[in-house]
């Protein structure tokens, strides 16, 4: 499976993330929403993705920014959304460095729980009928770390 890892500057987050899926045997690049990345690589690597791991605050950043610039038409209806999954956000990033020891386990923890080769469908339905990693929901917004 292809997996693109996503936060807002594609350094700490993702590339965690990444790392982990890797040792799994999973194919994984990362990306950043934020304007180091041009629309047109995100989309590349969009549709080179089979699954593609969002942090919550980065898909938002991600859809002001299509919306700023006018994208909207490029991005949606390319099928990039049914790739969008959210299973391993864990809240803003409060580490600054990847692969910090904490962030390590946490992700670690949330990829023992909910494998990336489960379908969305699967992953709704236990985590539903789950708690949270740490019990606390924001809306439809669940962090897995009291950051945020």
């Amino acid at each position: 499976m292809k997996c693109l890892c996503v936060c807002n500057g594609g350094h700490v987050r993702s590339v965690t993330l990444a790392r982990l899926l890797n040792k799994r045997g999973y194919e994984c690049l990362v990306a950043g929403v934020d304007k180091d990345y041009s629309p047109e690589t995100l989309l590349m690597l969009f549709n080179w993705a089979d699954k593609i791991f969002f942090q919550k605050d980065s898909y938002s950043k991600l859809l002001e920014r299509i919306n700023s610039k006018g994208l909207a038409s490029e991005f949606f209806g390319t099928g990039y959304e049914s790739k969008a999954d959210f299973r391993y956000d864990v809240g803003p990033d409060d580490w600054k460095k990847p692969q910090e020891d904490s962030l390590m386990m946490l992700m670690r923890d949330m990829i023992r729980e909910f494998p990336p080769e489960m379908i969305n469908d699967q992953f709704n339905s236990r985590f539903a009928n789950s708690q949270s990693l740490s019990g606390e929901s924001m809306g439809e917004v669940v962090y897995a770390n009291d950051h945020g």
